[in-house]
């Protein structure tokens, strides 16, 4: 018994001490006016690398930020905001300095010279909800060129790294456009808001905190990309051009154009995005268990040219004050030509030359989506008492092509023999369907009940092949070519109430109580 009480004591003494090998840094962000700024985004990155965000944050009303629970080590910290120049600093944790304070942290405005500036109207580009913040991409002129991932990258508490990946307040969000899981950003759940134009984005709802009704997916929080619609009386349109040079060119155009009446409502939408991206990367490694690779170096250089193009159309019908359908149908088309050239050279621990080789690839991808929408909503004699249905499906028809050539070099980099040829492709054909249900119900003045069910439908074929030249053929490499067909469902019902006490419109308290049931099947 005394011996488990001492291992006991050792173990507690063991986890008390690994708990206190983090640290945090707080602080305040100003503007050059000594105002606080909200919502600013800040981040910190190991000092090594960076690409790799370890945590991040964004200020609250005062300005103030706290990054808690951070491992010992060295960092950068980062700030930046829409409006202001980006600003970073190093930053250290230590045994001896855990609790980092860095004060006031202020931001410079990022002032353009125009020559002349007329302010026609504004509405506040960030707003405060339930659930989250909605910030207005239609308000923000300075990414209108750019894609979806363009503008998240100065949106509160997001964070996008190098390869694209999305984090939310250190979490992985669920993404929707227009509240579903959409076709239009890729039928996997990895999301691509490459694809997605800036110009066809009405707003961005980022949601913290979601509530039963949400997918279980969405436990890290939520990113609702609204699209624009045009919904005003009578005939009207809007066309929009934009462009820009330096390196690289960007060239993006719009269309929308609406007749409403009061029953019917007819829309189109037509936005592209054309541009070019260049990148060049600088790779040293050790490879410890490879005497004759020991140091591998590798130049990486590639050009990729993009374009992005979506179509959109919806016919409302609104026969009466209770009931309205509606019929939207999308369509996005991304192109991408990518020539990368990697240059590798490998050496012993002794650094004696072993080999190098320069290797072209000349990847070719088309990427088509089309999704189409039904929808449903009755309205009740009781205020806020509704009935809504969606039914969407979209289909996804990806090809990448790629031919690759490896020389081998010389010390000197003089060619030795011929160059390896290869072949690469990568077909998917996709869909995804949602059918949902949601009734909400109102309890007196006080409150409201909501319950619905959700389905989702996967299908992803994926057929990927490598063949090889030998004696002047192609030949197909068995152990790099595979067909995966997977598919998956996902039902769940869910129940929540929401009351308030006070008045709604400004309640002193509200509250939210709910259960969610979810059954997933997937096989691969």
């Amino acid at each position: 018994m005394v011996r488990i009480i001492f291992c006991l004591f050792l173990f507690i003494i063991h986890l008390s001490a690994y708990a206190q090998e983090t640290g945090s840094i707080t602080g305040k962000v100003l503007d050059s006016e000594s105002t606080p700024v909200e919502f600013a985004n800040v981040f910190i990155t190991s000092k090594n690398d960076s690409t790799n965000i370890v945590s991040g944050t964004i200020t609250d009303s005062t300005g103030s930020f706290a990054l808690t629970n951070l491992p010992l080590g060295e960092y950068v910290i980062h700030f930046q905001f829409i409006g202001f120049v980006k600003q970073k600093q190093p930053v250290s944790l230590s045994a001896e300095n855990k609790n980092l304070k860095l004060g006031n942290i202020v931001l410079a405005f990022d002032i353009t010279d125009l020559n002349s500036v007329e302010v026609t109207a504004f509405r506040n580009l960030i707003q405060k909800t339930e659930e989250g913040i909605v910030v207005r991409a239609s308000e923000n002129i300075t990414q209108i060129g750019g894609t979806a991932a363009d503008l998240l990258k100065n949106m509160p508490g997001v964070l996008v790294g190098a390869e694209g990946e999305i984090t939310l307040r250190g979490k992985s969000p669920l993404i929707l456009i227009n509240g579903r899981v959409s076709g239009i950003g890729g039928v996997d759940r990895v999301t691509n808001l490459e694809q997605i134009p800036a110009s066809s984005i009405e707003r961005i709802e980022i949601i913290t905190n979601p509530s039963a009704k949400y997918d279980a997916d969405a436990e890290g929080g939520i990113i609702n990309i609204i699209l624009k619609q045009n919904a005003d009386w009578g005939t009207n349109g809007a066309v929009a051009l934009g462009g820009g040079f330096g390196d690289r060119y960007r060239i993006n155009g719009s269309l929308l154009l609406n007749h409403r009446t009061s029953k019917w409502n007819f829309g189109l939408a037509y936005d592209n995005w054309f541009t070019t991206r260049t990148r060049q990367q600088d790779g040293d490694r050790k490879n410890y268990n490879l005497p004759n690779e020991y140091f591998l170096t590798q130049r990486r250089s590639d050009e990729r040219i993009v374009q992005t193009q979506t179509a959109r159309f919806n016919i409302d019908y609104t026969p009466n004050k209770k009931n309205s359908f509606r019929l939207e149908g999308i369509w996005l088309f991304d192109g991408e030509d990518n020539r990368e050239t990697v240059i590798s050279t490998t050496e012993t621990a002794t650094y004696d030359f072993t080999g190098k080789n320069d290797r072209f690839a000349n990847e070719i991808r088309r990427f088509h989506t089309g999704e189409l929408l039904l929808n449903y909503a009755r309205k009740f004699n009781k205020p806020e008492q509704t009935l809504t249905i969606n039914a969407s499906s979209a289909i996804e028809y990806n090809r990448e092509n790629t031919d690759l050539s490896t020389q081998t070099l010389s010390e000197q980099n003089n060619p030795i023999g011929n160059p390896f040829l290869q072949e690469t492709h990568n077909y998917e054909d996709a869909n995804l369907t949602n059918f949902s249900v949601d009734y909400v119900h109102p309890i007196k003045d006080k409150g409201m009940i909501e319950t619905g069910y959700k389905g989702i439908l996967r299908f992803i074929d994926v057929d990927f092949l490598r063949s090889d030249q030998l004696n002047g053929n192609f030949v197909t490499d068995s152990t790099n070519t595979d067909l995966f067909k997977f598919s998956e469902q996902i039902h769940a019902f869910y129940l929540q109430y929401t009351g308030w006490i006070g008045d709604k419109q400004k309640p002193k308290w509200k509250y939210n109580a709910g259960i969610r049931a979810e059954q997933v099947f997937n096989k691969g």
